[in-house]
């Protein structure tokens, strides 16, 4: 083989490197933004397969290379919710500060209810072996020998420097990336995890009636079924045993400054048309009593009839006072119930 010939196949092998680099450098960049994706609560998660992955690679700078059988939102309802929220799509926007009650509730029971789900991410095996055995550097001194810059074609103004920027050192930027993210939600979902444990071991006490186990229950109830996030705020269950009486208060959200989307617009200067100084208040408050409802049937559904006798709730608010420049806190609404 003449010298000409050696070069030739060795900068070819050169070029074949960089265009592996390359491909792992796009598909960890498409994995990283999947898996940003995920959801997970304790119980119920969006991850289809953390196996069976494939991709699609970008056949042009202008497309994206696709992550197949990682995620999928149709698990169930409150996944498919969850999912819209995370998107931020159209119909989620239509309904982040409205809550109808009663609807249809679709209760969690059985060994459902409380089967917990552990959940560890990890780079699947597709998606680590893209990494190329071989550094771009491998090529350094074979380059600076032929006095070559390093670049592919005749036509690129790019040399090797480029070329390493380019694929290899964000590739490995991405997987560096990649490992942080995956280190940081696994504690995070580790926590979530035995959080939800404690509140799943006590309830195994719920037959002794101990207040633990009765306000553990009802928290739960609450936590597994669906609520818009803007909802998600303090939700406190107290039981007093003697009594029995079982008073839930949670926190309501102040809608001073927000204005409500109530159906998509057909004007290109507005995505949606919000509600009237009327509409506005008359959705409040069917959203406070909505929730009222909420709390109370989730409780009543799940809470055995012979442990409480009394069911309470109270609704709280803060609020910002012009009047006098502070917050303010106070109980808005109160209900009980047998």
């Amino acid at each position: 083989m003449t010298e000409d010939e050696l070069f030739t196949k060795e900068f070819d092998r050169y070029k074949s490197t960089i265009k592996a680099w390359s491909k792992c450098r796009d598909v960890l960049e498409a994995f990283l933004e999947e898996i940003k994706k995920v959801i997970y609560d304790g119980f119920d998660t969006n991850i289809k397969d953390q196996k069976e992955i494939t991709f699609t690679l970008s056949t042009s700078r202008y497309s994206n290379t696709h992550i197949h059988n990682f995620l999928s939102n149709y698990h169930n309802d409150k996944i498919s919710k969850l999912w819209e929220e995370k998107c931020d799509d159209s119909d989620y926007k239509l309904e982040q500060y409205i809550f109808k009650y009663p609807k249809k509730e679709d209760l969690i029971n059985g060994e459902d209810f409380t089967k917990l789900k552990s959940l560890s991410l990890s780079v699947p095996p597709e998606i680590a072996n893209t990494l190329p055995d071989e550094s771009l550097d491998t090529f350094k001194s074979f380059l600076d020998k032929h006095n070559h810059d390093g670049s592919t074609t005749s036509i690129s103004s790019w040399g090797f420097d480029d070329e390493k920027e380019l694929s290899e050192e964000r590739a490995l930027n991405y997987y560096n990336q990649l490992k942080e993210f995956i280190d940081s939600k696994n504690e995070e979902f580790n926590e979530i995890y035995n959080e939800n444990k404690k509140v799943i071991d006590s309830i195994k006490f719920l037959k002794n009636g101990t207040a633990e186990s009765i306000q553990n229950l009802v928290y739960l109830a609450n936590y597994r079924h669906y609520i818009p996030k803007f909802f998600k705020l303090d939700y406190d269950v107290h039981f007093e045993e003697s009594s029995k009486i079982l008073l839930i208060e949670f926190e309501f959200p102040d809608f001073k400054n927000i204005n409500i989307p109530v159906r998509e617009s057909k004007s290109r200067s507005t995505d949606y048309i919000y509600a009237s100084k009327t509409e506005k208040k008359k959705i409040i408050t069917e959203t406070l009593y909505s929730l009222i409802i909420r709390s109370g049937f989730l409780a009543s559904s799940y809470l055995p009839p012979f442990l409480v006798e009394v069911i309470a709730i109270n609704v709280r608010q803060k609020w910002f006072d012009p009047a006098t420049g502070n917050n303010k806190e106070g109980i808005i609404a109160t209900v009980q119930g047998k």
